[in-house]
């Protein structure tokens, strides 16, 4: 491979084989590499990322309590009220698993996001749950910090889940706390958003369905005869010799044979599993489209499962705009104010165009107007607002490239200064 000059680009990542993958980069990329990479994922993970490289949302702390404390409600058709928070990571979230509890659940739902309250479990939002009474109580992107309030809830006989990625206070919650940044947490990733967790839930819901839940499976890892992987529910148990696992593990074990092309066998037999399945495997890959969204409104980092996110939900959104698929109406009438390109959809799209329309709206607007524009079934559910939101990406888009234009006479004035 030629040697690259320091002001190139450098090979592109599927160019590159993950050993000794390092001395073929440009400067650049060598940089990049280190100062932000190095510590944060592996470099084959960086190279070589797709749907089978996602951890399992069992690995999440509560999520397995909290998943069957939400199935018992939905076969009981018990009052569900989803809240979150107002921002467009609050409002995917919100939407995502309000949308898929619509399709299972016959009791009473109601989905709010926060308006003119404060953040969180605040004085106004609180009133607003003791006057509806739900019997179980999911917030969305708050509540890590509302442990005083959770606890009179509690003793109002309301359940409690939270579902939230922010830093975790001394004093956690007395409720099912669904955090990758929990102490106890086995989740490789602590920079996921709201919607990310929600997709999570939403997977591990459906995973729920399928007889391979409660069954283990055990797979030869080639090193001898009876050495191999004991997997459950996406989690690597045991490496090592059968009879030992057997004898550390209590479980229904069912034996497969399968090679892996990952270097995370539990992660990539647990996306295998669900190719069994296509119905339920197609219900999840449509929940990626508001993760994504969610994942680069949020600013969370484009690297590792974050980056696959917003690649499948890209792709996702792209069939969106294009009527391949119709899950999601509100989200495709936005799509079509946005004008996007008829060839793909990108991350900018989603962080300039759908987090743009949220903001301008949100300020005004309650969860029903808003969440409508990704949610909604009729056009008009995303009409306030939505003539003027192409007038405003055009004058953002004039002031924009004001800006690049005083920069460029900056830069060359510097030059012929310097």
């Amino acid at each position: 491979m030629p040697k690259s000059s320091p002001f190139s680009h450098g090979p592109g990542l599927k160019e590159l084989h993950p050993s000794g993958f390092r001395q073929h980069l440009s400067p650049l990329q060598h940089r990049f590499y280190e100062t932000h990479l190095r510590e944060k994922a592996r470099p084959e993970h960086l190279l070589y990322h797709g749907l089978r490289e996602l951890p399992s949302p069992f690995l999440l702390p509560d999520l397995e309590p909290a998943l069957e404390l939400l199935k018992e409600f939905v076969r009981t058709e018990k009052k569900i009220l989803l809240f979150g928070d107002r921002d467009c990571d609050g409002v995917s979230s919100t939407s995502l698993l309000g949308g898929f509890l619509k399709k299972i659940h016959r009791g009473e739902l109601i989905l709010k996001t926060s308006n003119e309250e404060d953040y969180g479990l605040c004085p106004a939002a609180l009133d607003f749950v003791k006057k509806n009474k739900p019997d179980l109580l999911i917030t969305l992107d708050f509540g890590t910090t509302n442990h005083v309030q959770i606890d009179e809830l509690a003793s109002l006989g309301i359940k409690v889940i939270v579902l939230d990625h922010h830093e975790i206070p001394e004093r956690i919650p007395d409720c099912y706390l669904i955090s990758p940044k929990r102490q106890d947490s086995n989740y490789p990733n602590e920079k996921i958003c709201t919607a990310a967790l929600a997709l999570k839930f939403i997977q591990a819901y459906l995973y729920s369905s399928l007889e391979e839940y409660n069954r283990a499976t055990w797979i030869g890892d080639g090193n001898s005869l009876f050495s191999g992987y004991l997997i459950f529910r996406g989690e690597l148990l045991f490496q090592g010799d059968r009879q030992e696992a057997e004898s550390k593990f209590n479980l229904s074990i069912k034996d497969e044979s399968h090679t892996f092309h990952s270097s995370f066998p539990e992660r990539e037999w647990f996306y295998h599993e669900f190719l069994k399945y296509p119905a339920i495997l197609e219900q999840y890959l449509q929940n990626f489209d508001l993760a994504a969204i969610g994942t680069v409104s949020d600013m969370m980092p484009l690297y590792g499962e974050n980056r696959i996110i917003v690649k499948e939900g890209c792709k996702i959104l792209f069939k969106l705009n294009r009527k391949e698929t119709k899950h999601r109406e509100g989200l495709f009438q936005l799509l079509q104010l946005l004008e996007l390109s008829d060839k793909h959809v990108t991350s900018k799209d989603l962080g300039w165009g759908t987090r743009t329309h949220d903001q301008f709206r949100g300020k005004d607007e309650s969860y029903g107007s808003r969440s409508r524009s990704f949610i909604g079934g009729k056009s008009r559910t995303c009409g306030v607002g939505s003539q003027r939101t192409p007038k405003t990406q055009r004058r953002k888009k004039r002031k924009n490239q004001k800006k690049s234009f005083q920069s460029g006479r900056f830069f060359k004035t510097k030059e012929r200064t310097d």
